[in-house]
């Protein structure tokens, strides 16, 4: 304990952030205001509009915005105070409302380092800090000089479980594994998913339209209609021009946003894991020991299968589908380069797909029954009534769902090992999954009336990262996963983190 304790000389004592803090919890104070209060502010602004002493007006608001979030920022920036004691990290803010957030050191799963344009000017860097509990960044500290975040980093993941009391010199990079060039970091910006980006930008359009009817009683939608009514004996051309022009904003901005997430993309090697650093406005850094990993897959759809590029996907402890704010994907230009990183979390090789154990066909024909066809059924009844007997053409979706589930089904294939499970899926695309069996903490065999009367069962294996599911499978097999896994956990004397 007293080497601890040595280790925390000069972070025992309350400390400020650097002076460059102030400006950036002004921003962040002036961004989140705006964001909440733009329509009121447009309306104040132009409510004197035409009158002559309409630019004192604006002046004189300008300057009481900016004097308010001046005052609130400084306020912030001096009761803001952080240190460690008795081993934990404490930290202190608030002035009328304190808050003080204590985590113990040795619970601390990730620190990231971040910095984006104005902390680079600044040359400042954010630190951001989880433990086992949490899921979401649970302390952030915006602005400390590289150095003195780089030695905090060190020092509270050497002491925590994720370091294992490991000396600082091994969470230091040993080699450089890979970067992506330009050609790399092209290839993946064009195979990324623009339909999300599509979504994305469709929804926030939907949003502003709204705003602008709130904030200037402007009937946007009816000015919509209007325009379509005035179009209508074009509506095939002006759709095409519609769809097209929405797939190129997509794809350009779905490129645009990968680009500047990824440049610059680095891959390090430490001594029991990964050291990341990508971003272009934002950097960020982070540190991945191999601890910290629940589960670990690696995908491709089906352009990137034809490129040979995968994407590394790490789910820690407190990873859900609904944060994937929390998922860290590593970009790789080859399987063999991903299976060259794999042995840092399991040591065994991957399976050969076709020498894996299959799942029962009684999977595919049941989705085929109780999805494909109820989904089809209501389709063309919906589109029967819209356009008449036209919706028999929706009965092709029958088809290409049976295809698709039969697919999933003859691609599907698992294995085991000393080591865990890996299981290997995919239609279009091809994803791979492994979960060691000393991440586990609890296994649940279920089954639906058909399968109880088939002796079929689903088993499921929850880790602190997620969970991997292997469905449709015999009983027999289902209760002999269930307890060889729970016999290898209670039987090794490892850390699940």
């Amino acid at each position: 304990m007293e080497k601890l304790t040595d280790n925390y000389k000069g972070w025992d004592k309350p400390q400020r952030q650097s002076a460059g803090a102030i400006f950036i919890m002004f921003l962040k104070t002036a961004v989140a205001l705006i964001k909440s209060f733009w329509p009121l502010l447009i309306i104040l602004v132009l409510r004197k509009k035409g009158d002559e002493s309409s630019g004192n007006y604006i002046l004189l608001i300008i300057i009481l915005f900016i004097s308010l979030t001046f005052i609130v920022t400084l306020i912030e920036f001096w009761f803001f105070k952080f240190h460690i004691k008795q081993h934990n990290l404490i930290i202190q803010s608030g002035w009328l409302k304190k808050r003080t957030i204590t985590i113990p050191v040795q619970y601390i799963q990730e620190v990231h380092l971040e910095q984006n344009l104005l902390q680079r000017l600044l040359k400042v860097v954010s630190v951001n800090i989880n433990s086992a509990g949490s899921q979401k960044v649970e302390a952030n500290i915006d602005a400390l000089p590289y150095k003195k975040a780089e030695e905090l980093k060190v020092l509270l993941l050497s002491q925590s479980h994720v370091g294992s009391g490991q000396a600082i010199e091994e969470i230091i990079p040993k080699k450089m594994i890979t970067s992506l060039g330009t050609a790399d970091l092209m290839r993946f910006s064009l195979s990324t998913n623009h339909l999300e980006t599509f979504v994305i930008i469709s929804a926030l359009s939907l949003n502003l339209i709204d705003d602008l009817k709130e904030a200037f009683n402007i009937d946007s939608w009816g000015l919509m209609r209007s325009y379509a009514d005035k179009a209508a004996g074009e509506t095939t051309l002006v759709v095409s021009i519609l769809v097209i022009a929405g797939a190129l904003i997509s794809v350009v901005a779905s490129v645009i946003r990968t680009v500047i997430k990824f440049y610059n993309f680095t891959i390090e090697q430490i001594q029991h894991g990964w050291k990341i650093s990508f971003g272009l406005i934002n950097r960020q850094q982070k540190i991945i020991p191999s601890n910290k990993i629940q589960v670990l897959t690696w995908k491709a759809n089906w352009i990137r299968r034809k490129l040979n590029f995968w994407i590394i996907h790490v789910q820690s402890i407190g990873y859900s589908i609904t944060k994937r704010k929390q998922l860290i994907q590593i970009p790789v230009t080859s399987l063999d380069q991903v299976l060259s990183l794999i042995p840092v979390y399991q040591r065994s090789p991957v399976f050969e797909t076709n020498k894996g154990h299959r799942i029962e066909p009684a999977y595919w024909k049941r989705k085929l029954l109780f999805t494909a066809t109820p989904v089809t059924l209501i389709l063309v009844l919906i589109i029967y009534l819209w356009i008449g007997v036209a919706a028999i053409g929706v009965l092709l979706l029958f088809f290409y769902l049976a295809w698709y589930f039969n697919k999933w089904y003859k691609v599907f294939r698992w294995q085991i090992n000393d080591e865990g499970i890996q299981l290997f899926s995919g239609v279009w695309g091809r994803k791979y999954s492994l979960l060691t069996w000393k991440k586990i903490q609890q296994v649940a065999v279920t089954q639906n009336p058909y399968q109880r009367t088939h002796q079929l069962a689903n088993c499921i294996f929850f880790s602190a990262g997620g969970r991997v599911e292997l469905p449709y499978i015999q009983l027999s097999a289902a209760n002999y996963l269930a307890n060889l896994s729970l016999y290898y956990v209670e039987s090794r004397d490892e850390h699940w983190m």
